[in-house]
């Protein structure tokens, strides 16, 4: 498990404004080796996406923020996952390795359904109103994933675990329609698309079950 981000796309707007936050996601694997440096591995994984934004609006000679680090929670989902790999011994204790694979949608739900409207107000009083509506799920459901990392052996068996894991769909999954009311802009039909893309560092362990024969 370890801290993520989420890339989302904005189309339509001039006014809301994206923002980088973090967010955690968790996994198990399991693996098997075909020789000293290549292996499978089959996992379940935890991921949930959510989206942060904020609305910089210009009043008189000052850019007043409404909506300030807002985050909408999108969709939450488990995913399979099928991966290939090889991997090099740098020494005794360390070993490094790159992944290549794919995850499947195993369940997924939205986390808001329906139209939801929050109305937040800029510090001269204003009112900043974003409108969430027709929040729903796409054709995508193959996620393409790449992993760079390394472990170090503690034991005969057990062994901690760094990489770096970046995934993406071809297709976007899930897509949400926003509205945006204030004293400064009035946005219709912005649209919201994701795509599972998000880069994560993960840390975990890894437990030997038997040797290579």
């Amino acid at each position: 498990m370890g801290p993520k981000t989420e890339f989302f796309t904005l189309e339509n707007t001039q006014n809301i404004q994206k923002l980088t936050h973090i967010d955690v996601g968790a996994g198990a694997y399991l693996g098997f080796r075909f020789n000293p440096s290549v292996f499978a591995e089959i996992g379940i994984i935890k991921n949930d996406y959510s989206f942060k934004f904020e609305v910089p609006t210009p009043v008189n000679d000052e850019v007043l923020i409404g909506h300030e680090n807002t985050v909408y929670p999108v969709y939450s989902s488990y995913q399979l996952g099928f991966l290939g790999g090889y991997e090099t011994h740098l020494n005794e204790d360390w070993v490094a390795y790159g992944k290549l694979g794919f995850h499947l949608f195993l369940a997924k739900s939205l986390d808001r359904t329906g139209t939801i409207s929050s109305t937040r107000y800029l510090d001269n009083g204003d009112p900043v109103k974003v409108t969430w509506y027709s929040n729903d799920f796409e054709a995508g459901n193959l996620i393409f994933r790449a992993d760079a990392g390394f472990y170090r052996n503690v034991s005969e068996n057990l062994a901690l675990d760094f990489f770096f894991s970046g995934r993406s769909s071809n297709l976007i999954v899930n897509s949400a329609k926003m509205t945006l009311e204030s004293n400064a802009a009035n946005e219709q039909n912005i649209v919201l698309n994701n795509q599972a893309t998000s880069l994560g560092f993960n840390i975990g362990v890894k437990y030997k079950i038997r040797n290579l024969e």
